[in-house]
């Protein structure tokens, strides 16, 4: 066999390899704008950090008695939600100094110095991204006589929402005491999986507000890959009836466990104790990969493999023949 004949033999071979992998990157590329979704106005639709102030309620209304000549600072809880576990949160009163929240239903102290105030939220997420501020304005009334029997900002009794209520972690174990036999029966304390993906489960629990044990405070979620091994906790999760939750990121394919901690609360000769109850380990696993446009590149590296090595065999083929 010729020089020539040769060469046109690894030009067309070259030229058909080329034609292969264009091809793959087209089918991909095709795939990929298929897929591209139209980004929503919505921050909480298009995956961003929300945040929103429950308490206190805008324009509220505060009353500071005097005493001993001075008007004494002015307590309230402030109550948040977001839709996602933030980072950090904090809160500024009027432009001062940002506080940090290190756990909701938080106590905000304020001097009253002035008639009327303002308080602006803050939050940012694991990757630097900034909520939109929320401000609520509030007054504060200095009075000589004694206090009406004024209606201040209830604290809000939180619904249902379409995500669960997040804050940053605390770790309630430094004053949490072992609970004794819960009530209702401890069948009550149980969760369960709707539906599952490839890297999504969804659990859904049962929501006991009260219990001999006291006035349900949060939940706390946690779950791993192994049924004795590292667990990841999510929480505390705010408001008996905040009861769904979707944990993602999750590996295809695998096997997870899931319980659910019962936090309450109750009044006792030794001030606010905080006792437990745990729901039943819940065994759910993520389905396989249903999405096959992940393994596209896998695909074209798969294909130049194959036709790389075609081409070397069928040279060495030819080589041998001369």
């Amino acid at each position: 066999m010729s020089t020539k004949a040769t060469l046109k033999t690894i030009v067309t071979l070259c030229a058909v390899i080329a034609t292969i992998i264009i091809s793959v990157f087209l089918i991909s590329a095709i795939v990929g704008i298929s897929s591209i979704k139209v980004a929503s106005a919505d921050p909480e639709s298009a995956g961003l950090l929300t945040v929103s102030i429950l308490s206190p309620a805008n324009d509220s209304s505060f009353v500071s008695l005097l005493v001993n000549d001075s008007f004494p600072d002015v307590n309230f809880h402030l109550i948040y939600e977001t839709n996602e576990v933030p980072s950090w949160v904090g809160y500024s009163v009027d432009g001062s100094s940002n506080v940090t929240v290190s756990t909701n239903d938080t106590i905000v102290e304020v001097t009253p110095q002035l008639d009327s105030y303002s308080l602006t939220l803050y939050a940012n997420d694991t990757l630097g991204n900034w909520a939109s501020p929320q401000t609520v304005h509030f007054s504060i009334a200095r009075t000589l006589g004694t206090a009406p029997p004024s209606n201040p900002t209830p604290t809000p009794t939180l619904t249902p929402s379409s995500s669960p209520l997040h804050t940053p972690p605390e770790n309630p174990n430094s004053h949490v005491s072992a609970a004794p036999s819960p009530s209702p029966a401890s069948s009550a304390y149980t969760v369960n999986s709707p539906s599952q993906t490839d890297t999504s489960i969804t659990l859904n629990w049962n929501g006991i507000g009260v219990s001999n044990l006291g006035q349900l405070s949060y939940y706390n979620l946690t779950y791993g890959a192994s049924a004795n091994g590292t667990y990841t906790t999510v929480g505390p999760i705010y408001g008996y009836k905040n009861t769904s939750y979707v944990v993602t990121g999750l590996n295809p394919n695998t096997t997870y466990y899931f319980t659910i901690q019962y936090v309450f609360g109750h009044i006792s000769s030794n001030g606010y104790q905080y006792q437990t109850a745990t729901s039943n380990t819940l065994e759910a696993k993520t389905t396989p990969i249903t999405n096959y446009s992940d393994w596209i590149p896998y695909a074209i590296i798969g294909i130049i493999l194959v036709a790389v090595g075609a081409s070397a065999v069928y040279l060495k083929k030819r080589k041998i023949e001369l």
